[in-house]
């Protein structure tokens, strides 16, 4: 029992960081020349496509050179896999893991002499160990995971100057460090090491690099910045940098737009995914639909957000995210006062998909409680989130907690006011009512009471203050039983690893 739930926290360290989540499994290749792991135009060209998440198919090359050359057979089972990440079709799961099994033998008859021997074969199992822990199958893809970490630490030690080992294995460190305490014991069993603070120095040695990975690093490490540890500050920044450089690339436009929106910036956001390349040649990226929406519904534009979540559903392939998008329709409605419209959405929300990932299993929750806010609450919210303050602000000054209907809703007002001063830098306001809504909840299954926790840990951490931040950062820890507890927790978690240096 113990085991399985390890798995489910390891899944959700796997997964926090961006979704979708292929974004932690890029890879470049050196263009340095080993015997049978070697570029040539066509491979640079179809590797490049890849990246961009062009939809890639095959590689025209011969059978004879996919075979002598590791860097094609391994171009040729990241694309596969990127397709299996970003389109999450269940049907081609078979074909997909046996795809890679081959492309795992094969690789296995090149030079074992090469540093891209034991890399490459690390790599494909890693791939496949994540699309296996995408798909349900948590048991055989933690297998996977042990196998690829003991393939790429053996190629460390054979190959201690190879740089592209610090990607994978210095992601790894971060998820596995992440882990709760309590659970240790199951990685160090399985003979694998963690740590936050390690795994951090490998993606920075390596991003600051003159080496091919460099910029694949530099992506992993915005992302566990941002996701993992909460730090926004100059990631932007970065990954404008990047995006700057190819806006035909796919990859770049999401993350972008992806980190815009969690700090708050939805308004450039909406710039950039206005201006996407995305168009069929690209893989099926139905998930850029459910980003737009929700932009639109955080400007109160209910019928266009309505248009896109919609749009979603019909061009998705995949069982997550379906009861999210399902409530963000009710949403629609409900805000536009369509409330007949939006009580038939509620048994969507309950039919439809999966519930593993926070934003459905908060759906589900809410369909099976008809746990309602107060819809200007809620306009507040939505509006909050995307950095739409004056409007936010217009919303709250013309509510009182005098006059709401449940201790809830007057909890969540004080959290808004808290997250709004937060987010405008009226820090000492934030602080006390960050605080005023810690003191006020004791509801199960509300998140704003732990996430406020998080919130003064991170600004505590921010002004030096070691004692307060760690305090802050455990207290959102011991909260039990409540939606939104894995994201909160992995950030709370990851934090006090950095902390405390572990």
């Amino acid at each position: 029992m113990k085991f399985e739930v390890f798995n489910r926290i390891f899944k959700k360290r796997a997964t926090i960081l961006v979704r979708p989540f292929f974004i932690l499994f890029f890879i470049s290749i050196s263009a340095t020349l080993y015997a049978q792991f070697s570029f040539n135009e066509i491979s640079k060209a179809k590797y490049h496509e890849v990246l961009k998440l062009k939809s890639v198919t095959g590689l025209a090359l011969s059978q004879q050179d996919q075979t002598a050359n590791g860097i094609n057979i391994y171009i040729e089972h990241l694309a596969e896999t990127i397709k299996m990440l970003v389109e999450e079709n269940p049907a081609l799961l078979e074909r997909y893991k046996q795809q890679s099994e081959a492309a795992e033998n094969k690789v296995s008859g090149l030079n074992p002499h090469s540093p891209y021997y034991l890399f490459v074969i690390g790599e494909i199992k890693l791939q496949r160990a994540f699309v296996k822990l995408k798909f349900g199958e948590e048991i055989s893809s933690m297998w996977e995971l042990r196998l690829a970490y003991k393939t790429l630490a053996e190629n460390a030690v054979k190959h201690p100057d190879f740089l592209p080992n610090n990607k994978s294995i210095g992601l790894l460190k971060i998820l596995i460090g992440s882990i709760p305490e309590k659970y240790t014991w199951i990685v160090n069993l399985m003979g694998m090491e963690g740590s936050v603070k390690d795994g951090l120095e490998m993606l920075r040695i390596l991003s600051e690099s003159s080496n091919p990975f460099a910029t694949e690093a530099k992506i992993l490490r915005i992302a566990v910045l941002n996701y993992i540890l909460g730090k926004e500050s100059g990631s932007e920044k970065a990954v404008r940098d990047l995006y700057l450089t190819d806006k035909d690339n796919l990859l770049y436009t999401f993350l972008y737009a992806s980190i815009c929106m969690k700090n708050a910036h939805s308004e450039e956001a909406f710039g950039i995914l206005e201006n996407s390349p995305y168009n069929n040649t690209y893989l099926n990226f139905a998930y850029l639909q459910l980003m737009l929406g929700d932009i639109y519904l955080q400007k109160g534009f209910y019928t266009k957000a309505f248009h896109l979540y919609k749009r979603f559903l019909s061009d998705y392939r995949g069982v997550n995210f379906k009861k999210e998008a399902y409530y963000k329709i009710f949403l629609c409605y409900w805000l536009n006062n369509e409330d007949n419209k939006a009580m038939l959405i509620l048994p969507q929300i309950i039919k439809e998909g999966n519930a593993i990932y926070d934003g459905d299993k908060y759906a589900l929750y809410f369909a099976e409680n008809r746990d309602f806010s107060d819809k200007n609450i809620m306009k507040a919210r939505l509006a909050i989130d995307g950095g739409y303050f004056d409007s936010a602000a217009d919303i709250l000054e013309k509510l009182s907690p005098k006059n709401f209907h449940s201790t809830k809703d007057e909890i969540e007002y004080y959290y808004r006011l808290a997250r709004l001063y937060h987010k405008t830098d009226k820090i000492s306001e934030a602080i006390k009512h960050y605080k005023k809504t810690i003191d006020l909840s004791g509801y199960k299954k509300l998140y704003f009471a732990p996430n406020a926790a998080l919130q003064l840990g991170y600004i505590f951490r921010n002004q030096n203050n070691k004692d307060q931040a760690v305090f802050y950062f455990e207290k959102a820890l011991n909260y039990k039983d409540y939606y939104y507890k894995n994201s909160i927790d992995n950030k709370a978690r990851g934090a006090l690893n950095e902390i405390k240096k572990i």
